[in-house]
């Protein structure tokens, strides 16, 4: 399939939901199934326009979440990460910069 031939998005019941936690709080967790659609609908949602969009599944960015997370974390103000699962130390990171800055998204 062409990436011109994909049907159109349909917008999903919990993106509604995931832009009220995004308004309100500083981390959301997708978290479903293989194949359902979490990362379309995170590409998708209102609030998370204009994010740096990472995903773990590319070499370069799991190596530098497994031996500088904190590095990681500060590439940008707002992100999405894809598979964050695959560097468990992210997390850490992750909490580190949220203690520090607890502005929601």
């Amino acid at each position: 399939m062409l990436w011109d031939d994909r049907p159109p998005y349909l917008k999903r019941l919990a993106e509604s939901h995931l832009n009220a936690v995004m308004t309100a709080h500083p981390v959301a967790v997708v978290m479903g199934a293989r194949q359902i659609g979490k990362s379309t609908q995170v590409a998708h949602a209102e609030s998370t326009a204009g994010m740096l969009r990472l995903t773990l599944d590319d070499l370069d960015t799991r190596t530098q979440a497994l031996s500088d997370p904190e590095g990681l974390v500060s590439r940008a103000d707002r992100m999405a990460i894809n598979e964050v699962q695959r560097a468990p130390e992210l997390l850490i990171a992750i909490k580190r910069a949220v203690d520090l800055d607890r502005r929601p998204g």
